[in-house]
């Protein structure tokens, strides 16, 4: 969502709407890109609690201790929205209010990867 804040290395919160391309995110992540999605017409956005953290958005994908955690596992609220954002980083990740979630590019592989492993089996 437009309105996620984002931790910046110095010490500064921002909107994810106004991320700017080499911006240095709190761990040290280097912003490389921000992509920004037309959502108008996507139905599986979702508004859910994660660790005590509302989130919205559609796919994400939580970087977990034991393994990956997708948002539509996570019961939520249909929500309507007209753009999503979300960034590429140097490191394929991004750290959000204590919880990790990959990056867009970082997202696409693993979405992939499922997807490629579900056709073998």
């Amino acid at each position: 969502d437009e309105n996620t804040e984002l931790g910046l290395e110095s010490g500064h919160s921002v909107k994810i709407k106004n991320i700017e391309i080499n911006d240095i995110l709190k761990y040290g992540e280097i912003v490389l890109a921000k992509v920004e999605i037309d959502a108008s017409n996507m139905k599986n956005i979702k508004k859910i609690n994660y660790n005590g953290n509302e989130i919205i958005g559609s796919n994400i994908l939580f970087k977990e201790n034991l393994g990956i955690k997708h948002s539509n596992d996570i019961n939520g609220e249909n929500v309507n929205r007209k753009k999503l954002y979300h960034l590429i980083t140097d490191k394929g990740l991004i750290y959000i209010n204590g919880f990790t979630i990959f990056d867009y590019e970082g997202n696409l592989e693993q979405i992939l990867d499922i997807y490629e492993n579900q056709k073998k089996n």
